[in-house]
């Protein structure tokens, strides 16, 4: 059994694609005008997870109020409970 051997052109390397400068413009005044952008650079991640941590305060608080509608014997423990909740949920933002 003979083999024989056949040229493989060689692979060239092609330049990537440039887009047009229209659309790198557009794209730039994008993300320049991102408010939320800006202000998370500005703040940084600690203010996501304050907000978060708020939200979850502020859902206990909700939780709390709506279980002393409906339970009133323990009502004036969890009213109390929410008001907790939520002084929690101010100074997290606070901070």
């Amino acid at each position: 059994m003979k083999l024989t051997s056949k040229a493989v052109p060689s692979a060239r390397r092609q330049e990537p694609k440039r887009l047009p400068v229209k659309m790198i413009k557009s794209i730039m005044i994008y993300n320049c005008d991102d408010s939320r952008i800006k202000l998370k650079n500005m703040l940084g991640e600690k203010w996501e997870v304050k907000m978060e941590a708020a939200r979850r305060f502020r859902a206990m608080a909700l939780l709390c109020r709506q279980t002393a509608a409906r339970q009133p014997e323990r009502s004036w423990r969890l009213l109390a409970e929410a008001e907790y909740w939520e002084h929690l949920a101010a100074a997290a933002l606070a901070q």
